[in-house]
């Protein structure tokens, strides 16, 4: 009798922020390796996002129109992939429902889809900063709401949000203040291309504020004057979720939990990253346990009463 293991392939689409930082890469290019010399067959990531050739929407925009997923798990920090009608949440059949296959801490449970098909992996919380130099003749900005003062028009420097990190922001806005708030903020944002020059914008006093994930918030810049806002209304926090193609099999299962969903990597994305591991084994930075605030992100009802097209015709594009 053969006692091999069955060998099967797995594609897995990988979205690839900035934070995807180096000792995370090296760590699934050695999985990669491990599935093919223990003979469980082939792993390939195929990596979208600012500094790959495509973006992961191009991507799934491409497959749906050719009448599938052209990958056995989707991982992605844009949650308006997850979010619209036309993209993943209008073709649940694709999927499995894998509610229940991972080690997720309780209090992140209610972000996972209704019926379990989107579930989260981690969580990049985003911040204000500000130019302490440039404010001293403004009032305080203590929170979101904050931003959309009038006097702040043009302002507000965020990235661009034909990408995650730009396009949650804007989704927080209207999540917040509804579709009067997200045109405010529109008016009030300055689109530059990546969060590193935001940080950079401020620093220089290009703008007295810019609004960026965690991890390109810290130091006071080559200035002295770049500090963090931590919103009095909670931490705005873009989901990196996760999708299993139907059909994809318990290797899928077993890959994500040697890899994303093991305590390595969670454990890796949360200490050098900034990032707020999901793992129910696996703590945040001390600086993130400290601040002890809330976490504010899109609920599903709210999606599914909401046309995210609408977000899609405010785009503010870099």
């Amino acid at each position: 009798m053969n006692n091999q293991p069955v060998s099967k392939d797995i594609k897995v689409y990988w979205n690839n922020p900035a934070c995807l930082n180096k000792a995370v890469k090296e760590r699934l290019d050695a999985k990669e390796s491990e599935w093919k010399v223990n003979s469980r067959g082939t792993v390939l990531f195929d990596y979208y996002g600012l500094i790959e050739e495509m973006l992961m929407d191009e991507r799934l925009e491409r497959d749906l129109k050719e009448g599938g997923i052209g990958a056995d798990i989707v991982v992605s920090t844009d949650m308006q992939l997850f979010h619209r009608k036309d993209m993943l949440l209008g073709n649940l059949h694709l999927f499995e429902s894998i509610q229940d296959w991972f080690p997720i801490r309780s209090e992140f449970a209610e972000m996972s889809h209704p019926q379990g098909y989107f579930q989260p992996s981690l969580l990049v919380p985003v911040v204000i900063i500000k130019n302490d130099e440039m404010l001293k003749e403004t009032g305080e900005i203590l929170g979101w709401e904050d931003l959309l003062d009038p006097a702040l028009a043009g302002k507000v420097a965020i990235a661009s949000t034909d990408k995650p990190a730009g396009k949650s922001v804007l989704k927080g806005f209207w999540y917040l203040y509804g579709e009067e708030g997200l045109m405010k903020a529109r008016h009030n944002f300055s689109v530059l291309s990546n969060p590193a020059a935001i940080f950079d914008a401020v620093d220089r006093g290009e703008y007295p504020l810019g609004i960026v994930p965690l991890l390109f918030a810290t130091g006071a810049g080559k200035s002295g004057h770049v500090s963090q806002i931590w919103p009095k209304e909670g931490l705005m926090v873009i989901v990196a979720y996760v999708a299993v193609r139907t059909g994809a099999g318990l290797e899928a299962k077993e890959l994500l939990m040697e890899s994303l969903y093991s305590e390595e990597l969670q454990h890796l994305y949360s200490q050098r990253g900034f990032m707020i591991p999901v793992h129910d084994r696996v703590e945040p930075k001390q600086e993130l346990k400290e601040q002890k605030t809330r976490f504010i992100y899109p609920d599903w009802e709210w999606v599914e009463k909401n046309d995210m097209n609408v977000l899609e015709q405010n785009m503010i594009i870099y």
